[in-house]
């Protein structure tokens, strides 16, 4: 699934780019488009697609048009079978080449937000359909205003959205008969006709923002507040214009409505796949509101949460902070690494980072040490390292070396406790994410994802 996630990332970081670099030609941006993209079904045949794709594009056998959008797939489709007539089958049925005609459609859009109150709209359900029985109609509801936001939305949802696209499928997870794959050649197609749909919008919207940023700047935070809200607006699918919004609440002492910015911007980011620093951002965003409203459990949570996203030594130092203050006021917790008494340079430096909260810099004392005397205290101390840097796998490790040298050592038992609570409560969010409704009442143990509307 990281594979696909990370394909959709950088298409929407191609946005950006063309954002920040309009004098370049549009060829070379839908060769970026193209060349990022890498969906989750990448067993041989579909690598081999996208491979082919590539090398039809820069050879210009196939040129992409513009304007005439759906000619691009029947064009493409004739030219890949005609080089291997092998690969008509991955365009015939039950494969499907428009995302209109996905089997799951229906079942998508009352999944997403975005989409679910359209389903109930007759004229919404009309484009459906004629998307459905003529894909050919496509070029001209493209440029009909009345239906741009529906059409371009729904595209979206089905390349972008949490459900993923149509054609992912693990190997160990058979295709069920009868229901088909997108090919991932075409959606790699479908992709740019979004891109090209988007691009003013998102540009517009970007420029607000910057707007909105020399506001922020010069402490003007209503003025700024302004150009963020109209940001979002006009693209709503960018968390960033939530995290700005955010900022300013932040900055203005208005921590609760920060906390709601951030998590609808964690909505927004889950909905279009944003970078993990971005998904960082918001929750450390969050975990300081709740530091400023005094509620440090729910600080600490965040901060995990923004680690968990991407690390940062910020994040790591505000985490300290709260840890210290939920531990009365200092750092000294029964699995804090304590002196050793062998390799005293190099283990007292790491117990000295480790109370300044550098944690890395402290693990790298520690193995330095570890190098010199195989003492369990320092593979203890090392442990403690990881636990706080969540890296739990390196953590448990040490942490049953230290126990293999001394099984009776009972800080790194209460250690390796501590360690495992940690990986069940990672599992527990990660069963969350994947299907909330099968672990009913156990939702309650995140206090702020019952209070909110939204998803963390």
């Amino acid at each position: 699934m990281s594979e696909m996630n990370n394909s959709r990332k950088k298409c929407m970081q191609t946005q950006n780019a063309t954002k920040r670099n309009k004098q370049k030609q549009k060829g070379s941006s839908r060769n970026q488009t193209m060349a990022s993209f890498n969906p989750n079904m990448m067993d041989m045949e579909a690598q081999n697609l996208l491979d082919e794709l590539v090398e039809l594009r820069a050879s210009g056998e196939f040129q992409f048009e513009l304007n005439d959008w759906w000619s691009n797939f029947p064009r493409y489709i004739k030219l890949r079978s005609k080089k291997d007539p092998a690969s008509r089958h991955t365009y015939s049925p039950p494969n499907f080449v428009s995302p209109f005609n996905d089997p799951a459609l229906i079942e998508k859009l009352r999944n997403d937000r975005r989409t679910c109150d359209w389903l109930n709209d007759p004229k919404y359900m009309t484009l459906i359909k004629e998307l459905q029985q003529d894909p050919a109609v496509f070029d001209e509801k493209f440029v009909d205003r009345e239906v741009q936001n529906q059409l371009f939305t729904t595209l979206r949802v089905v390349l972008f959205g949490k459900e993923g696209f149509a054609s992912s499928r693990k190997p160990s997870v058979p295709i069920p008969p009868g229901s088909g794959i997108f090919p991932p050649d075409l959606i790699s197609l479908w992709i740019e006709i979004l891109f090209h749909a988007e691009r003013n919008r998102f540009q517009n919207a970007d420029e607000v923002k910057e707007a909105g940023n020399a506001a922020y700047k010069k402490q003007e935070f209503d003025e700024a507040l302004k150009h963020y809200v109209m940001a979002k607006e006009i693209f709503p699918f960018d968390m960033t214009f939530l995290l700005n919004i955010g900022a300013v609440y932040l900055q203005t002492k208005k921590y609760t409505a920060c906390i709601g910015a951030c998590l609808e911007a964690v909505e927004v980011g889950r909905e279009n796949n944003a970078a993990n620093d971005l998904m960082s951002k918001a929750f450390m965003r969050v975990g300081r509101s709740f530091k400023q409203l005094g509620d440090y459990q729910c600080a600490k949570l965040y901060y995990e949460k923004a680690l968990a996203e991407a690390s940062s030594p910020e994040v790591v130092s505000l985490l300290a902070e709260v840890e210290k203050i939920l531990d009365g006021g200092t750092l000294e917790t029964p699995v804090s690494p304590v002196k050793s008494r062998p390799t005293k340079g190099a283990s007292e430096l790491g117990c000295e980072s480790f109370q300044k909260g550098n944690y890395a810099k402290a693990a790298e004392q520690f193995t330095e040490a570890i190098g010199k005397a195989e003492d369990p205290i320092l593979y203890r101390n090392r442990a403690a390292c990881y636990l706080k840097l969540l890296n739990l796998d390196l953590a448990l490790k040490d942490c049953s070396k230290c126990l293999e040298l001394s099984p009776c050592n009972a800080q790194a038992v209460l250690l390796k406790a501590r360690i495992l609570q940690k990986q069940a409560s990672t599992a527990f969010e990660k069963a969350l994410e994947l299907d909330k409704s099968v672990l009913g009442p156990f939702i309650g143990y995140d206090k702020v994802s019952i209070q909110s509307s939204l998803s963390v």
